[in-house]
């Protein structure tokens, strides 16, 4: 959600920059500072959704583990730290 808010404060920062057209130089940076917003914020949100359709060991350096067991321990026991042994 965050990553939503950063690319609509830069939409409506792009939008504001069309607010100078009598100030060309404050217009360029309110628009640069917009448009960096959503690039960052497409970015970001592009490695959120791969990283959570992946299933490898490499998403956020944790591993996944398919051990049996009950309900109470699958969420604490779902990702463990890699350690730096591992293979």
């Amino acid at each position: 959600m965050i990553m939503f808010a950063i690319g609509f404060a830069g939409l409506l920062m792009a939008y504001q920059s069309t607010r100078y057209a009598y100030k060309p130089r404050s217009a360029f940076m309110w628009l640069l500072t917009g448009t960096m917003l959503l690039v960052v914020a497409y970015i970001y949100t592009e490695f959120i959704i791969l990283a959570k359709l992946t299933t490898t060991d490499r998403s956020f350096g944790l591993v996944a583990t398919e051990d049996k067991c009950s309900n109470k321990d699958a969420v604490a026991s779902f990702f463990l730290p890699r350690s730096i042994f591992h293979a």
